[in-house]
């Protein structure tokens, strides 16, 4: 199983591996059997995987694009708007931040 979170504004179709269609709503999530690794929505960082919210830095990836990723993805972590001055990277960070701090739920209730 597969969990997989929509972070377009249109929702995304993927088909399971039984040949079953998913709707995903943006910014949702869903779980959805079969591998998806390969997925070109997953290789663009439309979908994330199992919780790897990290936007994937590819050349033809504008500035301007990636920056409206980074304020959707924060938005639907942190439920508020990106401070405006804010850079690429800093946002970068705090995204990965949380994803660390989310990677391993069961070891912070352990200790």
């Amino acid at each position: 199983m597969a969990e997989l979170m929509n972070w377009t504004n249109a929702p995304i179709v993927v088909t399971d591996k039984h040949g079953e269609r998913h709707t995903i709503p943006s910014l949702a999530t869903a779980t959805v059997e079969g591998d998806f690794t390969h997925h070109p929505y997953v290789k663009t960082g439309d979908l994330s995987l199992d919780g790897q919210v990290v936007i994937p830095v590819t050349p033809a990836t504008s500035q301007q694009d990636e920056m409206q990723q980074l304020r959707t993805r924060f938005q639907s972590i942190f439920g508020r708007h990106a401070p405006p001055a804010a850079k690429a990277e800093t946002l970068r960070q705090r995204i990965e931040e949380w994803q660390e701090q989310n990677e391993n739920p069961q070891d912070d209730a352990e200790e």
